[in-house]
């Protein structure tokens, strides 16, 4: 059988503006669960999902409520386009269901600016470049929406599955090694089909309602993301990073590819 090799626990230290902006959004430190999630809370899971969670180590463990992660990345925005090396941190959270994001890049390869992609019951995207002058765009589009609360279900999935145990959390039995997992927030929901390998640990994860920037316009496509692998940290298994790829008529296109720099779960917001 195959066997994880053992990882330090990397603390991540989120610069300073990260912190700030966090402190200015209205979320609170929730008082960390020390009830430890038993077998009785998994009775409802398909078998699939089950054998998912004892093998992230969720048994034994209270509910996740936040994760905090440091992410280094290559991006492509759009079918055909160049390369971004993005520098991202993140920090989500199960109740309310928030995902904020801050990546540094450089437009074109040369322009330093911030990108903040957030959802906190409505999405909202800002660049900030570093004269000072903002583009933002709100937007409540189901299919913005939904890309949303997708990313916030893969980054459960493959960062911190305990946050996958609340009642707006939605399982679906696809087989002895697949589920479909959904979320609710507001009213709208998206769902994300896992596979798992022969350990329970997530395969390959998919979409059917990515959006795409297309030469005529967006499109919907289907998308899969593909761990890179696994490590033990703090005990449980922990994924080393992950590749996206669009699936599209003419062929399949790679469009993000990412590796965990660090990661801690339970952690108050501004840090």
């Amino acid at each position: 059988m195959s066997t994880l090799s053992t990882d330090p626990v990397h603390t991540p230290t989120p610069p300073r503006a990260f912190t700030r902006r966090l402190a200015v959004t209205g979320l609170s430190a929730q008082e960390t669960s020390v009830l430890p999630v038993t077998e009785d809370q998994l009775a409802d899971l398909p078998s699939a999902g089950v054998r998912y969670a004892e093998a992230m180590g969720v048994l034994g463990r209270p509910r996740t409520w936040s994760l905090c992660a440091h992410l280094v990345s290559r991006v492509r925005r759009r079918e055909g386009g160049p390369w971004t090396h993005a520098d991202t941190w993140q920090f989500n959270t199960a109740d309310p269901v928030t995902r904020l994001v801050r990546s540094r890049v450089r437009l074109a390869g040369l322009v330093p600016v911030e990108v903040w992609d957030t959802y906190r019951g409505e999405p909202r995207h800002a660049i900030e470049a570093h004269s000072g002058s903002v583009s933002v765009a709100d937007g409540a589009g189901p299919e913005l929406v939904r890309n949303h609360l997708e990313s916030w279900l893969e980054d459960a999935v493959l960062m911190a599955p305990a946050m996958l145990l609340h009642r707006w959390i939605g399982w679906e039995d696809l087989g002895e090694d697949r589920f479909a997992v959904s979320v609710t927030d507001g009213g709208r929901s998206a769902a994300v089909v896992v596979a798992l390998d022969g350990l329970g640990h997530p395969l390959e994860l998919w979409t059917q309602d990515r959006w795409v920037v297309q030469p005529g316009g967006p499109a919907r496509t289907s998308c899969s993301t593909v761990p890179c692998g696994w490590v033990v940290a703090d005990g449980r298994p922990r994924v080393v990073g992950s590749t996206a790829t669009w699936h599209l008529p003419r062929g399949d296109v790679t469009s993000v590819s990412t590796e965990v720099a660090a990661l801690a779960l339970d952690v108050p917001p501004g840090r």
